[in-house]
């Protein structure tokens, strides 16, 4: 035993210095990857000079034949695709790991535990290398239209006005470290989990998946929803830049209010069924009103949000109700089943729209003081909560609850105890 221990503590030291090498590749590869996804150019166009009104790309259209275009086929229907991709490349990863550790010290027999602590190593100097923070060289593509008034500056996206037309808007997605910079929310095991001047690989890949389902999304509403009275027209779709031209939508939900308001969201989730899609981040915020121009009536249409396919929808559902710390549940919209509300934050809900019944309470104090919104008076004159039906009168009950929850977890996992939660009353 002591003549073999000399010989045994160097095979470890080569499995150990060789291993890193062999678990770190991969995961610098995927860097390099992510760093090119997050590189643009500005357009020949718009983002140069205002003297054209394009991004280049002609109008915003389906991709047609799947024999041409068999990417983009995909992703106006379903990025299953890409989700089944990600996992066969993960598989293949631990895989070339679990072959590394059993195969390392070949004509050595070792027992099953060893390769198991090998595979472990190779797999946590892997997710350590994911990890560190490297630096953000890439630019900040919302430079291209720094001339432009800007809107909304969101989480995901900045909207801008056009600079010709009064009824379209410009919508630029984010970069990674631009936009969406500060994952402390989510309980990922990693020390730093902040993307901003310097950003670990990890988050690097989570900003790419999510800034692709949100352009897989805008072409799904071109193949699926042109045509559709309640998700916002876009013009044109700059894919390598991210960006888009959109329909403006005039008014915001509490300025206005139509009747039938819950039969239009009703009329959303049957076409969103018939398509076999889901619509997330459905908050008050993303939906606006947009009058007919021979009827004068008012219709709402989603101005944002994802479409998700019934596989993404249960990935998307499981991972952030196990990871993010903020939310305290999802709900569907009154009227329309397939759109769902995040509860993990102050925003405004399209129940409270619907009700326009409101009162800010906060995690320390639950005393409150009222208003009413643009749908307060045809929501009473209907009858109230009294004239819901017993579903919906639970459902409106759900929202108050998490609303008090969602108040609460801020106040106790943030320390944010003076954060103002709108909820009904």
């Amino acid at each position: 035993m002591s003549q073999n221990a000399p010989r045994n503590c160097l095979a470890g030291y080569r499995f150990c210095l060789h291993g890193a090498v062999v678990a770190a590749r991969p995961a610098l590869a995927l860097y390099v990857w992510a760093v090119w996804t997050q590189l643009s150019s500005p357009p020949a166009g718009m983002g140069v000079s205002l003297e054209s009104v394009t991004f280049g790309f002609g109008p915003a259209r389906p991709a047609g034949s799947a024999l041409f275009h068999p990417l983009s086929v995909i992703h106006e229907n379903s990025c299953c695709a890409f989700i089944i991709f990600i996992g066969l490349l993960l598989e293949a990863l631990l895989f070339h790991f679990w072959a590394f550790a059993t195969n390392s010290l070949q004509g050595r027999p070792s027992s099953f535990a060893v390769h198991l602590l090998r595979f472990l190593f190779l797999f946590v100097v892997f997710w350590s290398a994911l990890c560190v923070p490297l630096p953000r060289f890439w630019r900040d593509p919302n430079e291209d239209f720094s001339v432009l008034k800007r809107l909304r500056n969101g989480v995901w996206c900045t909207t801008y006005t056009h600079p010709v037309d009064a009824d379209l808007i410009i919508k630029q997605f984010h970069t990674a470290g631009y936009g969406h910079k500060d994952y402390r929310h989510m309980g990922f095991p990693m020390p730093f989990r902040t993307c901003d001047d310097f950003c670990p690989t990890f988050l690097l890949l989570v900003h790419q998946v999510c800034i692709y389902a949100q352009m897989a999304s805008q072409r799904r509403i071109v193949a699926h929803f042109a045509t559709s009275k309640h998700i916002s027209e876009i013009v044109e779709i700059d894919v390598p830049n991210r960006r888009i031209m959109q329909r403006k939508a005039k008014k915001r939900m509490l300025d206005e209010c139509s009747p039938d308001l819950q039969s239009q969201l009703e009329t959303l989730g049957h076409d969103l069924e018939a398509k076999r899609f889901h619509m997330d981040d459905a908050h008050a915020s993303n939906w606006m009103w947009v009058q007919d121009a021979q009827s004068a009536a008012w219709h709402v249409v989603a101005i944002d949000g994802e479409l998700y396919s019934q596989l993404e929808y249960w990935i998307a559902f499981n991972i952030i109700r196990n990871v993010d710390q903020r939310n305290v549940g999802i709900l569907p919209l009154p009227g329309c089943h397939r759109c769902w509300h995040w509860m993990d934050g102050n925003r405004l809900s399209m129940k409270q729209v619907v009700e326009g019944r409101y009162w800010w309470p906060t995690a320390s104090d639950r005393q409150a003081s009222s208003g009413t919104g643009a749908c307060h008076d045809a929501f009473e004159a209907r009858g109230g909560r009294a004239a819901l039906s017993s579903k919906e009168l639970q459902l409106f009950q759900l929202y108050d609850q998490k609303a008090l929850e969602c108040s609460s977890n801020q106040c106790k996992v943030f320390g944010k105890c003076d954060l103002i939660v709108r909820i009904a009353n």
